[in-house]
């Protein structure tokens, strides 16, 4: 015996028990598509029931600072780990180094394969299409440098950046402020 869900004229569901013949009965065939094109239908009802009394969520959402804007640069500042993630674009506009160097100006961070009088070499480990420098030391030097606060945040991107040349290699300067 199974239960057969069959609509009436006036649109009310009932269920009815139905007897299954055996495999050659063309009648259970018959009561068995009926059957599930009506469990469908009223599938469908059940779904639109659960939306009865639904109330929309009216909290906003903090979008501080969000721009459609590529980052250049961003500074991650996280208990699960500290890192500095330059753009490919970056990267590839100093043609990809494996190793680079860091320095200060005012305003603008300078990345490059070579900079004048350093001697500091910061790894570069690639990731997708992003390249990343694992160094605490240093994302806290920049952080005390520039003044960047993460108490209420975990990362900080920044979007300016303009390209120049030392000793015939490329270098990044990167808008801080």
């Amino acid at each position: 015996m199974i239960k057969k869900i069959e609509k009436n004229e006036t649109e009310t569901t009932e269920v009815v028990d139905v007897e299954v013949g055996t495999m050659e009965d063309h009648d259970s065939e018959t009561s068995n598509a009926e059957t599930s094109s009506a469990e469908e239908s009223c599938e469908g009802e059940l779904e639109n029931s659960l939306f009865k009394g639904a109330k929309a969520a009216t909290s906003k959402t903090r979008n501080q600072g969000y721009t459609e804007e590529k980052g250049i640069l961003t500074i991650v500042y996280a208990k699960t780990g500290k890192r500095l993630i330059f753009s490919s674009e970056v990267m590839g506009k100093l043609n990809n180094p494996t190793t680079v160097q860091v320095a200060f100006l005012k305003d603008k961070l300078l990345i490059g394969e070579k900079l004048p009088e350093n001697d500091s070499l910061y790894k570069t480990k690639k990731s997708g299409l992003k390249h990343m420098i694992y160094c605490t030391a240093l994302i806290e030097e920049i952080i005390d440098e520039y003044g960047l606060s993460f108490g209420n945040r975990t990362s900080t991107t920044f979007l300016e950046v303009e390209y120049g040349m030392y000793e015939k290699s490329p270098v990044a300067s990167i808008k801080m402020k």
